[in-house]
């Protein structure tokens, strides 16, 4: 792995479980990760508890290895938005921990996303989107190959083909 971790430290990439529900709920409704929504409603736990027993499998969880411990400390959500012609609309959701941030989580997370959805073979637009202000996200997505297509005051929006002819002349 890429990440910055300490030497005996491992970052480990996964497919989520239903038992991540209570880490995702968290993490997603911390101060930390709010502050970047537009919706600030938080919903009940037992509804997020039902939705993430459905949707479990559009997860991958970041998880630091020590010797002694395993802690979850991110996790990123590609949900299929939409289809077009052939190609599926991927919306990409990705959260770190704040004392994880700066580590190259994020961007471990999305690479193993990208990477999962060309695995599956399914040719897709990953259409992301960001605040204005988070600076973080906005490069995150461009260092990865993602282009700016549009933004104002309040948003940004990139996009990347994955798993098209377009995405596989590089």
């Amino acid at each position: 792995m890429t990440a910055n971790h300490h030497s005996s430290e491992r970052l480990g990439i996964e497919a989520a479980r239903i038992s991540d529900s209570s880490f995702v709920f968290k993490l997603r409704y911390s101060d930390s990760v709010r502050c970047f929504f537009e919706d600030k409603t938080i919903p009940h736990y037992s509804s997020h508890t039902k939705f993430f027993q459905k949707h479990h499998h559009e997860y991958t969880v970041a998880r630091l290895y020590t010797s002694d411990t395993t802690k979850s400390i991110g996790f990123c959500r590609m949900k299929c938005v939409g289809l077009v012609s052939d190609l599926r609309l991927i919306e990409p959701s990705i959260m770190v921990s704040k004392e994880a941030r700066g580590r190259g989580v994020a961007r471990e997370l999305l690479g193993s996303a990208e990477w999962e959805l060309k695995k599956n073979g399914f040719p897709c637009i990953v259409c992301a989107k960001a605040l204005h202000d988070n600076l973080a996200s906005i490069r995150l997505f461009e260092s990865n190959g993602y282009k700016r297509i549009e933004s104002n005051q309040a948003r940004v929006w990139l996009i990347k083909a994955i798993g098209t002819v377009a995405s596989n002349r590089d």
